[in-house]
């Protein structure tokens, strides 16, 4: 019986259906970047892809990887890219997105109508990184770096090291889906600017977000303080160069440069009678200096009095990094989320679009020199 089972296996698995879903690569055009801007007298979108393309030379010399730029408008999105298609030779494919820049003027009027498309079409990829651009987003793709040909590369690139270095926090297309509708808390994306000329681009900081609708920005360095306050325990590193001192007559000994080594956050949530909400944010840093042109050689007092000096520019920021969180009506740390799992039966009492911007947050950073330089 055994041996009759084994000679009619293979046999049997002729009778088995088949599906064949194949996607050629010599019939595709491989999307690397995209950006979407609004036209307002058409009242439309525009779309604009960046795609690798290898240049031939004219001479001897090899061949050329080069970003291609393609715009159409349509619509919708999906539409616009029905009508890229049209003028494309090979079908369009987008699951080798790197990222997905979005204009601020689309940003403002909801995020999510115009990234729809992404979350519905199998072959998208999600882990794209999204970025808000103060301009158009066309322009942004058509800049060429001298230190890199390929446009897409060199934005992928740029978010990617700002995340290593804890200037931003990570974010990417699928992330970004449950923050936007998160009753809880609210996202903030990278938000980017074009510098003077058409070669480079910069991390001006991270655009704020009230549910799906664009409502400022955290410049460079509150967007670093950020990310330390949103993360409970953290080993990344960042560098940030603070005012400690306003006595010197050499301006450059009045400032020094601190590399974040070790970070962790306390929040506690509290409530009055009346159920008023109240917050206490502590942010513990370990930080070593990497500049320091005041002073030589550091004994212990001099840092312990670092510490304090630190402390106090250190809270003074972040205070004001939660100002502007609650003026842009965005719960970054997603404090609404924590109240809803930790205290169920206030949340429900809680009106959080009205009562978040009312909560009262007492913030403190405690900042430790660790290491002060191979001279001390």
């Amino acid at each position: 019986m055994k041996k009759a089972r084994l000679i009619l296996l293979p046999f049997s698995l002729l009778l088995l259906t088949g599906c064949w879903d194949q996607h050629l690569l010599k019939d595709t055009k491989l999307i690397y970047a995209v950006g979407m801007d609004l036209v307002k007298d058409e009242d439309k979108v525009k779309i604009t892809t960046s795609i690798p393309s290898i240049m031939t030379a004219s001479g001897q010399g090899p061949p050329q990887l080069e970003s291609v730029v393609y715009s159409s408008i349509g619509p919708s999105v999906r539409g616009s890219r029905n009508n890229l298609d049209r003028t494309i030779s090979e079908q369009i494919n987008t699951s080798k997105n790197r990222v997905v820049l979005v204009s601020k003027e689309i940003a403002k009027k909801d995020l999510y109508a115009y990234l729809d498309v992404y979350y519905r079409d199998p072959m998208s990829n999600l882990a794209a990184k999204i970025i808000v651009v103060d301009g158009k987003a066309s322009e942004f793709l058509e800049i060429t770096p001298k230190s890199e040909p390929i446009t897409s590369k060199y934005i992928s690139d740029l978010i990617t090291s700002a995340e290593d270095v804890s200037m931003i926090p990570e974010m990417n297309i699928q992330y970004l889906c449950s923050r936007l509708f998160d009753p809880g808390s609210d996202a903030l994306v990278p938000y980017l600017v074009k510098m003077p000329g058409n070669e480079m681009l910069k991390i001006e900081g991270l655009a704020m977000f009230n549910e799906t609708k664009y409502k400022g920005y955290l410049r460079s360095d509150e967007s670093m303080l950020f990310t330390h306050l949103a993360d409970e325990n953290s080993t990344m590193n960042g560098r940030i160069t603070k005012k400690v001192f306003k006595d010197s007559t050499t301006k450059i000994n009045d400032y020094v440069t601190v590399n974040i080594e070790k970070s962790k956050r306390q929040l506690d949530i509290h409530f009055t009678p009346d159920h008023e909400v109240s917050v206490d944010v502590t942010l513990n840093l370990e930080v070593s200096l990497i500049e320091y042109p005041r002073q030589h050689v550091m004994n212990q007092s001099g840092i312990a009095d670092m510490n304090a000096r630190l402390t106090k520019v250190f809270t003074k920021d972040a205070k004001k990094v939660i100002v502007k969180l609650q003026q842009a009506d965005c719960d970054g740390l997603g404090v609404g989320r924590r109240i809803m799992a930790l205290y169920p039966d206030q949340w429900k009492k809680l009106n959080w679009e009205k009562d978040y911007p009312r909560v009262r947050f007492h913030t403190k950073v405690n900042v430790s020199v660790v290491e002060s330089g191979i001279l001390s």
